[in-house]
């Protein structure tokens, strides 16, 4: 019972605290903190529980406190623009190496080019939608967020999870096909055509399995509130077995070329230099790791 009444003194110097008129929030924070310094113990768990299963709570608990506001919207905007500027100008500059490579100024893509084309359309939407996502509150603390906007969140990120399985295949199925134009071994374009089924069923798997990742589907961007009933796959199992697959696929992109390239007969130095343009030409691969960052 005291501690109830300890937790319920501590919500009234809250609210005095944000009711209060002209003295400054670090005059009241000391008497807030030296109130739960006098708490028992269960009455401070009582506070921390409900503090951490309201993000109102935490709000006001934090200005009180005076806690540092954390904002990393900007970067967030900076890297979703500055990615799809990126994409935009290495796919001319394909086009236009393709158009101009053999002096005759003509139009040369083929289905590789399309494929890339495609990856791009959905990399420009996953930036535009990165962008709406920072004007919502991606980049801030949940807290200091209107519940609309936490929902918003959590369901456009949803439609660009979506979005981010369909663009990275797409890119190495683009890159497999560039070495069945290039070089014409058998063993390799064997393997090239396993690797581009191994990604199809790859993407039409994880596809699924995230688009229905919670049932009913709309619990996925509904289910922080607790206001709502559903469940959920195990999200970080499914997390970390997608981006080991892709890695592994990633992997073998790479290596498909590189014996045919060793092969050749040229010096040793041309070599690297041409086995190290082939290992950088997947751009998916050094994202493909960036989610476990964040399971």
């Amino acid at each position: 019972m005291k501690a109830v009444v300890y937790v319920l003194l501590l919500f009234f110097a809250v609210v005095t605290a944000q009711d209060g008129g002209s003295e400054a929030p670090s005059a009241k924070a000391p008497a807030a903190v030296k109130l739960m310094s006098t708490m028992p113990a269960c009455g401070t768990q009582c506070f921390e529980a409900a503090r951490k299963a309201s993000p109102s709570t935490k709000n006001i608990s934090s200005t009180l406190c005076q806690v540092p506001v954390r904002d990393q919207s900007n970067p967030n905007v900076r890297c979703a623009i500055i990615g799809a500027v990126i994409g935009v100008l290495a796919f001319l500059l394909r086009i236009v190496s393709r158009a101009v490579g053999d002096g005759t100024f003509t139009t040369n893509s083929g289905l590789d080019d399309i494929v890339m084309g495609i990856a791009l359309v959905f990399g420009i939407s996953i930036s535009g939608l990165s962008v709406h996502l920072t004007d919502c509150g991606l980049g801030r603390d949940i807290w200091t967020l209107p519940f609309d906007h936490i929902t918003e969140v959590l369901r456009v990120f949803y439609y660009t999870e979506i979005l981010y399985i369909i663009a990275l295949p797409l890119i190495k199925i683009s890159l497999t096909l560039t070495y069945l134009r290039i070089f014409p071994q058998q063993t390799l374009r064997i393997v090239a055509f396993v690797v581009i089924g191994s990604t199809i069923c790859y993407t039409i798997g994880l596809g699924v399995a995230t688009v229905v990742q919670c049932s009913p589907i709309s619990y996925s961007w509904t289910r922080w509130d607790g206001e709502h009933e559903g469940t959920c796959n195990h999200l970080n199992a499914q997390g970390y077995c997608a981006a080991s697959l892709n890695i592994l696929l990633d992997l073998l992109v790479v290596a498909m070329p590189m014996p045919i390239l060793w092969q050749m007969n040229m010096n040793l130095r041309k070599k690297i230099m041409i086995i190290a343009m082939f290992a950088v030409r997947d751009p998916d691969r050094d994202s493909s790791g960036i989610p476990c960052q964040h399971i």
